[in-house]
């Protein structure tokens, strides 16, 4: 490749990876959404502008977010980026290559780890400590898989393992290689495993991150093909680590890498600590929610009653109540017949034995019933149900009794274990 064009990759890259971290920053540098907040206006200006005139996507349908979910707005962002950076390069072409090529270049190398390591710690942690991908809790458990969204079926089967998890983030953690000289190689083909799984996942079941898990595999890329003579000569050719060169980055052992390193790591560890304060106040946030209350469960309508004197048995049409499953104080979960749901805010007077659910999508929607619980079997509600006395009684059914739940590990299986 004739040298100017390496050095238009090269400043393209430059620029839009800097203005992608800066700018899906995902939580990593500490109060990075303060510090990005006037730039973030600018750029929701400049999208909006292009956006209407251009005629890209519809107004309505874009949503301007700082968030680094894949919506309309974080596409264009990327697309703007994108555009930027071509142009910046041929720009900075014009300058001579001696000055700037090889130190932006370890600048970059170095840039990119701390973001794409930070990512995939921080990823790492939050799966030790189950924050990611929670054990199935009382609505999952009775959910089909037909009814299931394939982001919610693949949060399922990742959150259904503790084991699993741990080894996830474990090999998570490892990408920490990454920032160092003499295990950088390590550190980027464990963190390729890594990004294109996530990657992976969030493509084959529709997860609303692709852009950002693209990001974090396209960084790796990059930092695999710095060295990819490197990796090529050992795993094809079959040379010994002694006859192959050092890397690129190794063989740079000047007073601006040194600089470099230092200030890699005084951004690298405050940005860490940060990360993982945050992470155990989520966690210890989970851990000291309200007890489960004494109806906590999953209830099966029976039968219904309704204006008193007209009785109906259980999914006599599809407005009819299937379930309700109580998964804590505030939240209960109503599934209808026709396999819809809704969840609702709850409020209960223990004193006078009441409860009320408040859709948590429709302000307006508003059921209050009486209530008697006893055998910490059966419930009864009784109260007006869209303007029309009803009454339902439900029974509770025991938790271990999920399959899923109640089956365990085995070395030996002498049969199949499939249904």
């Amino acid at each position: 490749m004739p040298y100017n064009l390496k050095k238009i990759l090269l400043y393209s890259i430059f620029t839009l990876f800097t203005l992608i971290i800066f700018f899906f920053n995902n939580g990593v540098f500490p109060f990075w959404g303060e510090l990005t907040t006037y730039p973030n206006s600018l750029i929701e200006i400049i999208i909006k502008w292009v956006n209407v005139n251009l005629q890209i996507f519809k107004e309505d349908t874009v949503t301007f977010t700082t968030k680094n979910n894949d919506t309309a707005y974080n596409y264009l962002k990327i697309i703007l980026f994108t555009i930027i950076a071509i142009l910046s390069a041929f720009i900075l072409n014009f300058v001579k290559p001696s000055l700037i090529y090889d130190k932006l270049k370890l600048f970059l190398i170095e840039l990119v780890s701390i973001y794409l390591t930070l990512n995939l710690v921080f990823y790492g942690f939050s799966k030790l400590l189950k924050i990611q991908f929670p054990s199935p809790d009382l609505y999952t458990l009775t959910q089909t898989y037909g009814s299931s969204s394939p982001m919610h079926l693949a949060w399922t089967f990742l959150g259904y393992s503790d084991g699993y998890n741990y080894f996830m983030g474990i090999i998570e953690i490892a990408s920490i290689f990454i920032l160092f000289k003499s295990t950088r190689a390590l550190g980027v083909l464990i963190s390729l495993c890594c990004t294109s799984n996530i990657m992976f996942i969030n493509y084959c079941f529709d997860l609303p991150v692709k852009i950002i898990s693209s990001i974090l595999f396209i960084m790796t890329l990059f930092l695999f093909f710095i060295d990819y003579e490197r990796y090529w000569q050992f795993f094809i050719k079959g040379k010994s680590l002694r006859e192959i060169p050092e890397s690129f980055i190794s063989n740079n052992n000047t007073n601006y890498t040194i600089h470099l390193d230092k200030i890699k790591f005084a951004i690298f560890l405050p940005s860490l600590i940060f990360c993982i304060i945050n992470l155990f106040n989520y966690k210890n946030q989970l851990l000291n929610q309200p007890p489960k209350p004494r109806e906590y469960g999953i209830y099966y309508v029976e039968y219904e009653v309704y204006s008193d004197s007209f009785c109906m048995q259980h999914c006599y049409n599809n407005a009819s109540w299937s379930q309700i499953i109580i998964e804590s104080e505030n939240l209960t979960i109503i599934k209808y017949c026709n396999d819809s749901v809704t969840f609702n805010i709850t409020q209960w007077d223990r004193e006078n034995q009441t409860i009320t659910y408040s859709d948590l999508y429709d302000s307006y929607s508003e059921n209050q019933f009486s209530y008697v619980f006893y055998n910490d079997t059966k419930l009864k509600l009784k109260g007006k149900l869209n303007g029309i006395n009803t009454q339902f009684f439900l029974t509770r059914k025991i938790i271990p009794s999920f399959r899923l739940t109640s089956r365990k590990f085995h070395w030996i299986n002498e049969h199949s274990y499939y249904f």
